[in-house]
């Protein structure tokens, strides 16, 4: 009836009265809610002489069907020429915590931040709102818009905290995406070597032999001195890989970077699986060289560490790799036995007097005093005698 009277009041103030009226009484039925949706437009036709009113009633029709885009566009014409959009950005913000179909929820939230952009010069207002956004499981494009922003503005912690939040939600699926671009942010924005590194152990742990991972962690951890996690990554190719070439040249790194820390037990048992495959390996004989002779051969880190007299491999206590594992008499002994041939095959006297040094001072228990550097010429002849002989 009184829609009726509506239609047919004389004039548009007692028509929108009457329609006001119509709006507040409860929907308790489908018809009537789908009623309402026509009255709304109504009323707003009648006040299209009233702005001001028309901007109430346009924010009130949006927020009870907020999945109709009609209401929004009138609303957001109405602030445009009132001047006015504090009021249905108000409205855009209560509609963005509230439940919606996802459809729905995902252009409200467009809307927002577009709406909101287009009145406010305001960056930070605009990251607040699309941080929410994220926040209540928006779409992907918020992450986007947030990742352009915080790229743009430098701020690359808070973009990395966003690829921490979204790894932290993202199916198994989705997550060894995200690990991926967040180890190229923090290693191509942020610079920041170490986040790139965990972010690419997690990747690796998801992508179990990436070539590509595996490759990128071996240059951070190069970079960045890890060699204890460069020198189990590698060991990890070794054992995956069948190319006999390849593993050579792994082993080359591994037994270096062990040397490095002072690892010659492991050093010594990769020269010999080296020397297992290639007897005549030149690179093998000169990581040999730095076992026994790491004065000469290798840096100041990697000096010749050596075990008690009468410890063996044995009873010694594990340690971790990157702290010292020193050679044992027998182990020396093994490696002397190793490169003295190759320096008889190839007359290098003054070599060979050094390795039957060091040997026997070790296995005399004599290591303290050092490596003697023989010297050429007669005092290489009686230093040779001497040591093959048994003397001092």
């Amino acid at each position: 009836m009184l829609q009726r009277a509506s239609e047919a009041a004389p004039t548009k103030e007692r028509a929108a009265t009457i329609l006001r009226i119509l709006l507040g009484a409860p929907a308790d039925t489908p018809e009537l809610m789908e009623g309402r949706k026509a009255w709304y437009k109504r009323l707003l036709e009648l006040l299209s002489d009233r702005p001001d009113e028309a901007l109430v009633t346009a924010l009130q029709a949006a927020a009870e069907f907020a999945d109709v885009q009609f209401f929004w566009e009138v609303a957001e014409q109405l602030a445009r020429s009132l001047r006015r959009p504090q009021p249905v950005m108000d409205v855009y913000r209560a509609m963005l915590e509230r439940r919606h179909e996802p459809d729905v929820a995902d252009w409200i939230a467009r809307r927002a931040v577009d709406f909101y952009d287009e009145w406010f010069e305001d960056p930070e207002g605009t990251i607040t709102l699309l941080q929410r956004i994220q926040g209540l499981g928006g779409g992907g494009w918020a992450f986007e818009r947030l990742k352009l922003a915080f790229i743009s503005g430098e701020r690359y912690g808070d973009l990395l905290s966003l690829y921490d939040h979204a790894i932290d939600k993202a199916p198994g699926s989705g997550r060894a995406e995200l690990l991926e671009e967040a180890a190229e942010a923090a290693r191509n924005f942020a610079r920041d070597a170490d986040r790139a590194i965990d972010y690419l152990e997690r990747l690796s742990a998801i992508r179990t032999g990436n070539a590509a991972t595996l490759a990128a962690l071996e240059r951070l951890y190069e970079k960045r001195g890890h060699h204890q996690r460069l020198v189990g990554l590698l060991e990890t190719r070794l054992e995956a890989t069948h190319d006999v070439e390849a593993a050579q040249s792994i082993r080359s790194r591994m037994a270096g970077l062990l040397l490095g820390m002072k690892n010659q037990v492991r050093a010594l048992e990769l020269v010999e699986q080296m020397l297992g495959v290639d007897a005549n390996s030149e690179d093998a004989y000169g990581l040999l060289r730095s076992v026994l002779l790491p004065s000469e051969t290798a840096p100041a880190a990697a000096k010749l560490s050596i075990a008690p007299s009468g410890v063996s491999r044995s009873s010694a206590p594990k340690v971790d790799a990157a702290e010292p594992k020193p050679l044992t008499p027998h182990l020396v002994e093994r490696a002397a036995s190793l490169l003295k041939p190759r320096y008889l095959m190839q007359e290098h006297i003054e070599d060979v007097v050094r390795i039957i040094e060091v040997a026997r001072r070790i296995i005399d228990g004599e290591a303290q005093r050092g490596v003697a550097h023989a010297s050429s010429g007669p005092a290489l002849q009686q230093n040779l005698v001497c040591v093959l002989e048994g003397g001092n």
